[in-house]
């Protein structure tokens, strides 16, 4: 390493990052009003790296999706922000608003829209938040979806007034 540069630190490095795995649980944890509730979508898990300018969709699994989704890789791609990495999930939805997976699997001949739905930021401005509260990923996102173009969407969040 030359003088007077410094090593980058990985965490300073938009790249693949394994998602989080949902967890089973028989009952819901008491003290509903500290907890975020989001709708369950009936798609595909997506890590979405846009690194240097570059934009890569993967699987939970670290496969490349690039082929697959190609609009979805065009949209992140202009996004305004060089490196960022973006959690999400990748819906076919009916015009009532339900995602359908039958329709995802067969994307080549569904006519539905299909939307990349993104929860989590965990990338941005050269930093992972991942030691961060959830309250402040989201408000990174917040930042990243006004630059959205579609099939980019946030997710939206339920109130604490709402039953599951």
């Amino acid at each position: 390493m030359s003088k007077g540069r410094q090593k980058q630190s990985i965490r300073d490095t938009a790249r693949y990052i394994a998602p989080m795995r949902p967890v089973m649980v028989s009952n819901l944890p008491a003290g509903r009003d500290k907890w975020l509730l989001e709708p369950k979508l009936d798609g595909y898990r997506v890590i979405a790296v846009k690194s240097g300018g570059r934009a890569d969709l993967y699987s939970m699994d670290g496969k490349l999706y690039n082929g697959e989704f190609s609009q979805i890789r065009e949209a992140l791609q202009k996004l305004s922000h060089q490196d960022v990495v973006l959690d999400g999930e990748i819906v076919a939805v009916e015009p009532s608003g339900r995602t359908n997976f039958n329709a995802l699997q067969n994307r080549r001949s569904t006519k539905l829209p299909i939307y990349y739905i993104v929860f989590d930021c965990l990338h941005f401005e050269e930093r992972d938040p991942l030691d961060r509260a959830i309250e402040e990923r989201k408000e990174a996102l917040a930042k990243l979806t006004a630059d959205f173009l579609k099939p980019l969407q946030p997710i939206f969040e339920f109130v604490p007034e709402v039953e599951p």
